[in-house]
């Protein structure tokens, strides 16, 4: 940023670079005229919101991360994290997307018809249409805390300006410090803000973070945590060390899940089934009840509309809160065996759930689409968590 710069006190109400209230400079990077509102910079003839409080908030994080964050769910976790920290009301999802169908800001994202604008309230773009146009009214420049960051900041996204997934630079669904992933610049008005270049997955970058619409959730829904704790994939004796008296991998999980909803603080109630299976007559599709109120995670955010939008594939929201309401960190694998559909997913199932020997098929918190709970199978000695759904 450089150019033209007419003062107009001693003290400077704008920073990067320093200017007072009715200052104008020439943004040299961007080639547009810029004026400080006695707070922030702002392009001329673009404005600020006045008196429209009807607006989606945007931000940008104040934290930086490596490109092995732990998926989209994770990214979600920190953007709301932050927001809350900050006072700021509202859900919030990552401008980000992986390389599979479905998993990018088009399809995950509230298609606002009010304007986006920063957390000081910088119009951003009219609407969702005009965000994904090309260019943006004002640069996400602003953290959560409504404090300005470099214009040059690295932002990951493996997003077009259209809102649509850019392939395979997602460092391994955002898994990994070893590939490459596709960033944009905080600062930016044209397609540089969210399509700039590929960096090494080591890199730090930050996220964009986008307010969504409010939904209006039914006062009956079904709660969902995943387990605080982990297990080895011998259920059943898992179970009795519990007070559990029976013989049957499936129906040990469930005593857990149920045994870990009754001891959460507060006590969940309601019965609580755990999303494993190990034949087509133990799966989700046969033994849950199929509900058509919401899912929701203990801390009130949604991960369906009902059952059928919860095995569609796509995930609202990733489970990564425990039965406490505390969110889990980084990537957690959880047993499954079960599909994205709710069925069977064959015979890795630790001899239906009685034995540390064999291999059994997990998930991932922190995954939206079918890695939630369809990824690979492992040793059944090893330790995972089980997700929990009531009934």
């Amino acid at each position: 940023m450089g150019g033209i710069l007419f003062p107009s006190s001693t003290h400077a109400a704008c920073t990067n670079p320093a200017g007072d209230k009715a200052d104008i400079i020439y943004n040299g990077d961007d080639n547009v005229l810029q004026y400080c509102d006695d707070t922030n910079w702002i392009i001329a003839g673009q404005a600020s919101f006045e008196t429209d409080s009807n607006f989606r908030k945007v931000f940008v994080t104040s934290t930086t991360t490596t490109g092995n964050f732990g998926g989209l769910g994770a990214a979600d976790r920190e953007c709301n994290n932050l927001a809350q920290t900050a006072g700021l009301t509202g859900y919030f999802k990552a401008w980000l997307s992986r390389d599979d169908t479905g998993e990018d800001p088009n399809s995950l994202l509230t298609q606002s018809t009010v304007p986006y604008g920063t957390v000081n309230s910088i119009k951003v773009a009219d609407d969702w249409s005009d965000l994904i146009d090309g260019v943006l009214t004002n640069a996400i420049i602003w953290d959560e805390n409504g404090t300005a960051i470099s214009g040059d900041a690295i932002v990951w996204t493996n997003t077009t300006t259209a809102g649509g997934n850019q392939g395979a630079f997602d460092c391994t669904d955002w898994t990994s410090t070893a590939s490459s992933g596709r960033v944009g610049r905080a600062g930016q008005l044209g397609s540089l803000w969210t399509h700039h270049g590929t960096l090494s997955c080591n890199s730090s970058g930050r996220f964009y973070c986008f307010q969504q619409d409010p939904e209006t959730i039914s006062s009956t829904t079904k709660k969902v945590f995943v387990t605080s704790t982990t297990f080895n994939g011998d259920f059943v004796s898992v179970a009795t060390g519990m007070g559990y008296g029976g013989s049957d991998g499936v129906d040990a999980a469930d005593y857990i899940c149920q045994d870990f909803a009754d001891n959460a603080t507060p006590a969940l109630t309601g019965t609580f089934k755990a999303w494993v299976s190990h034949s087509t007559s133990t799966d989700p599709n046969s033994t849950f009840t199929q509900s058509s109120d919401p899912y929701v995670l203990v801390d009130g955010v949604k991960i369906a509309d009902d059952w059928a939008d919860l095995i569609d594939g796509n995930l609202n929201a990733s489970i990564m809160v425990d039965e406490d309401g505390n969110a889990l960190g980084g990537l957690n694998r959880v047993w499954t065996n079960v599909t994205t559909a709710g069925a069977d997913e064959g015979g890795n199932d630790c001899t239906n759930w009685t034995s540390v020997g064999g291999s059994a098929r997990y998930g991932w918190t922190g995954h939206l689409g079918d890695l939630w709970t369809d990824s690979l199978t492992e040793s059944c000695n090893t330790p995972k968590r089980l997700y929990c759904f009531e009934q």
